[in-house]
């Protein structure tokens, strides 16, 4: 269950206010990323990388500097390009009297849906949506239409009620690459703001008591503009914002609309375009529609920071659901192909589209919010992404390997960077490889299988709805006409699993022992491919073996469903085999099962538990009980646990956070929050103090001295510095804290 919140977790969550956040809307896979100290940030479209833009918020009065919030860097567009003269090396900003708010003068507060900094007279918020949406198909509803438009609204208030002097503030972006626009130039348009192209750009209307004098400014001279308070519109240059004019004693608050639109032809491969299309036809009917609805976007966003700060969880495990639901909607693409919706997360900084490895762990969150989602991927998956093998013993020397029948399996993705790629192949497996690169067969498999079954027979939870009733997981039990539709799929899949057992005529164990073909002179690997053996080989391996069991006591589930009473018994009869075979490799020696059942591997993981949340979200809680069918293995995963949580196993001697092998130093934040909760709640560890010392340490790597990439997945666990899967989806997993998905 939920952790309450003690004295001891209400110390300053996280530790420091200076790290990057996506904020995005729901489907435009587009971010405004903020939020780092000293470096910038602003728009990007179909970006796997922070932007680099500089972001202005801040404010002055006549004979004082301009205090701005520390988003931006030295440099400005300047106008050397036209004028032949040499660019000066000089902070023009500091030139120009713009004097940076110190970390100490600045407070943060980052929420489910909102994201606020105050700085002196400054306050700035950006509202992120976290949509929850039913299945829709061809509905073209106001409700849709909201949900689907491509962007935020910020708001920027300037408290110059104190001042005996009129002042300004300013809301703006530069060092974009190429000039902006401004908007409402056209006759018919009423809508004051700048502009990129059509790609993005922000809107404005003053939303206080008091109505500012607002103004455009794009120059090449903005730091001393803004230092003057003067405004200017030169279009060649790409350095602008608003100019808010405040008299004394007024405060004076100007909502902002940030959008992103791209029109036409989306991807290749498949030939699709935004769904958000159907509303908008350019940036500017996007940014107006936002600044219309901006009450209604702030007031979803106030019940959706309520809900999670009623849900009893520490300050830092809502802070970790926070900022890792912020980066799951960076990577959110949501298309149209033929009519259809065609639902896409992409994978952070690699920008693999729906990658399979990672779709079971945004499963939750999905189910939670949107679960059509799952069923849209699942389908792709079946159509144009799975193929059929022959499976292979493991390699001997250099002896030919016997092939024998394999089965269906699926790709570890559909593409990359919006292009899709042929039918049956992925953008990242390769023939021939050992490590990293190589095929995922067998995990893909299992985890059609733990999706589909989680999406089509998921237990119905009583919970909250959602602003405007948009909560599609509340009322969702699962889809049992799915379920029968894919009964084809579900039986190809125990026979595929079954066939990866062992040879023909030998004993089955119930563990993955045979390679696909695919891999050739290579092996297998898993979702941990940047580990080492202890994680990365598929073969015999304690992680996947657990989660494979779990795809079995599914696959009993959904054949029960159907009514397949023989096929029910015959995936039941394979998870007791593998039950048993788990059970039979715990070590007493070493006090924990081997990472690898292959001689000689003393490796211990945390990850051999993570399989158990499958069964356990379906309802099944005598899977998963001690008491139950499988008993000695849960028995022998707790003690397993148990013996390896110790510093220098699977606690960092150096930093004391979790490190999911005991024999590599690189852990990835999003399964160490999934084995926390199976730990927790599936297994009923109490860790006590533990939990918020963990948690703070786990927060403190996402928003340290190295947090450039927003949320971040691959870490080193000594110091959780990055070293992979930046500005990551995968986080979103924390979900499970919540406990109502």
């Amino acid at each position: 269950m939920a952790k309450k919140v003690t004295a001891e977790t209400k110390s300053r969550v996280p530790a420091s206010d200076s790290y990057y956040s996506h904020h995005s809307p729901f489907g435009a896979y587009s971010t405004f990323t903020l939020g780092r100290f000293g470096k910038g940030g602003g728009f990007a479209l179909e970006s796997g990388q922070v932007p680099s833009q500089n972001v202005f918020v801040a404010y002055s009065r006549p004979n004082e500097p301009v205090r701005a919030l520390p988003f931006y860097q030295g440099s400005v567009s300047g106008a050397e390009n036209f004028t032949g003269q040499a660019a000066s090396t000089e902070n023009a900003f500091a030139k120009a009297g713009w004097v940076p708010f110190k970390a100490e003068e600045i407070t943060r507060s980052l929420k489910w849906a909102s994201d606020t900094w105050k700085a002196g007279d400054l306050r700035f918020t950006i509202f992120t949506p976290v949509q929850s949406l039913a299945d829709f198909e061809y509905e073209l509803t106001d409700k849709l239409k909201l949900a689907l438009c491509p962007a935020l609204i910020a708001e920027l208030e300037f408290d110059n009620s104190q001042s005996k002097t009129p002042g300004w503030a300013f809301f703006g972006v530069g060092n974009i690459g190429k000039p902006m626009r401004v908007l409402g130039q056209d006759a018919s348009l009423s809508l004051p703001g700048l502009a990129r192209g059509n790609e993005w750009g922000f809107g404005y209307r003053a939303t206080s008591e008091h109505i500012p004098e607002l103004e455009n400014v794009l120059s090449f001279e903005l730091p001393e503009l803004v230092r003057a308070g003067r405004s200017k519109v030169h279009l060649l240059a790409s350095d602008g914002g608003v100019l808010i004019r405040a008299k004394a004693g007024q405060r004076v608050t100007v909502t902002l609309a940030l959008g992103f639109y791209r029109g036409g032809i989306a991807t290749t491969g498949l030939t699709t375009e935004y769904y958000y299309t159907r509303f908008f036809d350019n940036i500017e009917d996007v940014l107006a529609y936002a600044l219309d609805h901006h009450t209604r976007y702030k007031d979803d966003a106030g019940v959706i920071d309520r809900r999670l700060e009623r849900s009893g969880l520490s300050p830092t495990r809502q802070w970790l659901i926070s900022q890792a639901t912020r980066s799951y909607y960076g990577s959110t693409q949501l298309l149209r192909r033929g009519g259809h919706p065609l639902w896409v997360v992409n994978e952070g900084e690699y920008c693999m589209m729906n990658t399979f490895d990672l779709a079971v762990d945004h499963l939750f969150f999905e189910l939670r919010h949107h679960p059509w989602t799952v069923r849209n991927m699942l389908d792709l998956y079946v159509e144009r992404y799975s193929y059929m093998d022959e499976v292979m013993l493991p390699k001997d020397g250099g002896s030919k390997r016997e092939k024998f029948l394999g089965g269906i399996s699926f790709t570890h993705d559909m593409g990359t960077h919006n292009q899709f790629t042929r039918k049956g192949c992925s953008s990242y497996e390769l023939t021939n490889l050992d490590g990293c690169f190589s095929h995922m067969t067998h995990e893909q498999l299992v985890n059609w299988v733990c999706c589909g079954a989680l999406y089509g027979l998921r237990r119905p939870v009583e919970r909250d709805t959602a602003p405007a009733g948009r909560d599609a997981g509340a009322t969702y039990a699962g889809d049992k006409r799915w379920i029968r539709e894919r009964e084809p799929i579900f039986l190809a899949c125990l026979e595929s699993l079954i066939r990866r057992d062992s040879p023909p005529g030998a004993k089955r164990d119930g563990v993955m022992s045979l390679d696909s073909s695919r891999c050739g002179t290579g092996q297998e690997i898993t979702t941990y491919d940047s580990l080492d053996v202890s994680l990365g080989q598929a073969r015999s391996n304690l992680y996947l073996a657990v989660k494979t069991w779990a795809a079995y006591v599914l696959l009993g589930h959904v054949f029960r469903q159907l009514g397949r009473g023989h096929l029910e018994k015959d995936a039941l009869i394979q998870a007791s085999i593998c039950a048993k075979t788990i059970t039979s490799k715990y070590d007493r020696k070493l006090g924990f099962i081997p990472a690898v059942f292959e001689e000689g591997n003393h490796s211990a993981i945390i990850p051999a538990i993570e399989g158990l949340v499958f069964p356990y979200t379906i309802g099944d809680d005598e899977a998963v009980s001690e008491n139950g069918p499988y008993g000695k293995m849960i028995h022998a995963l707790k003690t397993h646990l148990k013996n390896v949580l110790k510093p220098g196993v699977c606690l960092d001697s150096a930093s004391g956070g979790w490190k999911l092998s005991s024999t590599n130093n690189n852990t990835w934040a999003s399964k160490i929050q999934l084995c926390q909760f199976v730990a927790e709640t599936v297994l009923g560890f109490n860790f006590g103090p533990s939990i918020p010392k963990w948690d703070a340490i786990h927060a403190a790597w996402q928003c340290n001295e190295f947090a450039d990439f927003a949320m971040s997945d691959q870490l080193d666990s000594t110091n959780g510095k990055p070293i992979g899967s930046r500005y990551y989806p995968r986080g979103v997993t924390n979900i499970l804290w919540m406990n109502d998905f």
